[in-house]
């Protein structure tokens, strides 16, 4: 018989805890002396599978099956996610080592850390709003009718909008982390011939991305394609996760299309999608755009 107790207590966020910084998984966050640091999905993943196996080396496979199952994924990536998040702590404590390479090994999180969870008990609570009218009214020896009921409709409404705020900043939360930030860039083509085959795989990705409930694409009128940092100056300013860049190019009687899925922060291309069909068989070409867009669903949104 499940003790009555524990009933009503569910956890509502998990914190890992180590040398004086507090991590927050599913929040994405990490503080450290009110210093606040947000952590993209992919590290957070890579940096919860470290800190459940704190003071222990995690081979790089293990991280890979642990973080992108059934998926392939460069070394790179991995490389990449260790790098981000020492740069992380780096910026909140520099003094503070907190992940160590193993040579031919994998990695370790060198601090020993702890896992909590913040729990909410409702009969708890309940039972301390009852004690707590309770207290009051045996302090009042006359109470007044008028004013006890005014007061009870303030605490009424101060706790449910105490519980809409909560609410609202958590589904808030919630839709931030699971919305992908995109940004297409105009194709580029070697022929002018090619203009309608380019602008019908544009509009052709756009409209197949936003069906979608998760892929947002940034206005064409916020990309200013002369910076020459413009990709990391995107991640920045406007939170852009990904890059879409493409090509059309004649290859004899044939079409080549090639479209490249780069990460915004280090304009490092991630996963490159090829497509060779022939210039006078619209269909054919119709085809290749599918599957390409295809690809692309596939990469972003793996589950």
């Amino acid at each position: 018989m499940q003790n009555q107790s524990h009933q009503n207590i569910t956890p509502r966020n998990e914190i890992f805890l180590s040398e004086g910084i507090s991590i927050f998984p599913e929040l994405g966050e990490i503080i450290f002396d009110s210093k606040k640091i947000r952590i993209s999905p992919n590290n957070m993943r890579v940096l919860k599978v470290l800190l459940v196996n704190s003071q222990q080396v995690v081979s790089r496979k293990k991280i890979f099956d642990s973080v992108w199952k059934n998926q392939i994924i460069s070394e790179d990536t991995l490389t990449r996610c260790i790098s981000d998040l020492r740069s992380a702590f780096k910026s909140v404590d520099s003094n503070k080592k907190l992940i160590e390479t193993i040579p031919k090994l994998g990695y370790r999180w060198i601090a020993r850390a702890t896992k909590e969870n913040i729990e909410w008990n409702d009969e708890k609570i309940e039972n301390d709003i009852d004690n707590e009218f309770t207290s009051t009214k045996l302090k009042i020896k006359k109470p007044d009718k008028n004013s006890s009921l005014s007061n009870w409709w303030l605490v009424t409404f101060a706790l449910l909008f105490i519980t809409l705020v909560t609410s609202v900043w958590q589904t808030s939360k919630v839709f931030d982390r699971q919305i992908i930030r995109i940004a297409l860039m105009p194709m580029q083509n070697d022929a002018v011939s090619q203009e309608r085959i380019k602008r019908t795989i544009e509009l052709a990705i756009k409209d197949s991305l936003l069906k979608t409930d998760r892929i947002r694409f940034l206005s064409s009128q916020a990309i200013n394609s002369n910076r020459l940092d413009l990709y990391p100056y995107l991640a920045r300013e406007y939170a852009i996760e990904w890059i879409i860049e493409g090509n059309i190019s004649s290859e004899g009687k044939n079409t080549k299309i090639t479209i490249n899925l780069v990460d915004a922060r280090t304009a490092l291309v991630e996963y490159s999608f090829s497509s060779i069909s022939s210039k006078e068989n619209t269909q054919e070409l119709e085809q290749s755009t599918i599957d390409l867009i295809f690809e692309i669903k596939r990469n972003l949104l793996p589950n």
